[in-house]
């Protein structure tokens, strides 16, 4: 058919380097003559093979020859009965692909399962930066799969899908970033908040503490570990049950470490307190049981009836014996 005889010419040709098949119901079969071409071609840049009902067995043929295509950089196969097989099939062919940027995949019948494959190849593939995945049978575990995926990815500036603001707020990040460190910095912002807006939300505090501390543990700018703990811990609403849901006293005081070694804000800071006023009498020199005292008395925010509540919650810094005129 035309397709094979187009295959034939691709095999040689050395100059087209974009070629638009949409439309022309080449199939599972036609789809297969092509690959076999663009193993070896070196030229085409662009594939655009929409409504050609090529299904699984056109996209897996496809997905074989990206392994090894290196010149491939778009390609265009939404409408054409694709599920998840297919989309399994081209999700592993990108753990060997090194040039393919562009994958559009709307309009198919891709579920979860496939979205699932797609976003656990793009947390280490960041080579793609746009692809499409509209109008597919993608529910919320697919979606959630993308997007937990994008916490990590700092490549895809594009990633469609019905209905998904939590995806293009994070696709969004990646495209404002100046940087992939800022892009993560934001990103895990932007969870803690999720993790504390959730239905669920006291079940979710003790996981936004734990990615709290991860993330002041592998940022250690001051200014980057105050928002963290401001978003934290900063609501009037929740704070305190957020502080008060750190059960682990190694992990309530990392909280405390990290909140006075950034200098928080005197009402995140006595939160952790309220919560734990154990915390600053397990110092054993009397320097570190006099810091937090010393923080809130030196910033200019700190009112003085926190001060004073400071020294009701933890009565070692005056049994200290220390002169604190």
């Amino acid at each position: 058919g035309g397709a094979s005889a187009l295959a034939d010419m691709l095999k040689y040709n050395t100059s087209i380097a974009s070629l638009d098949l949409s439309c022309n119901r080449i199939g599972p079969v036609g789809a297969s003559a092509l690959t076999d071409a663009l193993k070896s071609n070196g030229t085409l840049t662009t594939l655009g093979l929409y409504t050609n009902g090529i299904g699984d067995v056109g996209a897996s043929d496809l997905a074989e020859m990206l392994k090894s295509n290196t010149t491939l950089t778009a390609l265009h196969l939404a409408n054409n009965d694709i599920g998840d097989v297919g989309a399994s099939a081209l999700a592993d062919a990108l753990k060997y692909n090194v040039s393919i940027t562009t994958l559009h995949l709307a309009n198919n019948d891709i579920g979860d399962v496939g979205a699932s494959a797609l976003a656990d190849i793009l947390n280490c593939n960041m080579i793609i930066t746009a692809i499409n995945l509209h109008g597919n049978n993608i529910g919320d575990v697919g979606a959630s799969a993308l997007a937990e995926m994008l916490e990590n990815n700092t490549a895809l500036f594009m990633l469609a899908l019905d209905d998904s603001n939590k995806i293009d707020r994070l696709v969004e990040i990646n495209r404002e970033a100046e940087s992939e460190e800022e892009a993560r910095r934001r990103k895990s912002m932007l969870r803690i908040e999720w993790m504390l807006d959730a239905e669920d939300g006291g079940a979710q505090y003790e996981a936004a503490v734990a990615l709290a501390l991860r993330e002041m543990g592998r940022f250690p700018d001051a200014s980057h570990r105050r928002e963290l703990l401001r978003t934290l811990l900063g609501s009037a609403e929740r704070g305190a049950d957020v502080a008060a849901s750190v059960e682990t006293v190694p992990r309530g005081r990392q909280l405390y470490s990290f909140a006075t070694e950034s200098r928080s804000e005197p009402n995140v800071f006595m939160k952790v307190l309220r919560a734990h006023p154990s915390l600053c009498g397990t110092c054993r020199d009397i320097e570190h049981k006099l810091y937090p005292f010393m923080l809130l008395a030196t910033i200019p925010e700190a009112e003085v009836g926190d001060v004073m509540e400071l020294l009701l919650l933890c009565p070692s810094l005056v049994r200290s014996g220390v002169n604190m005129r």
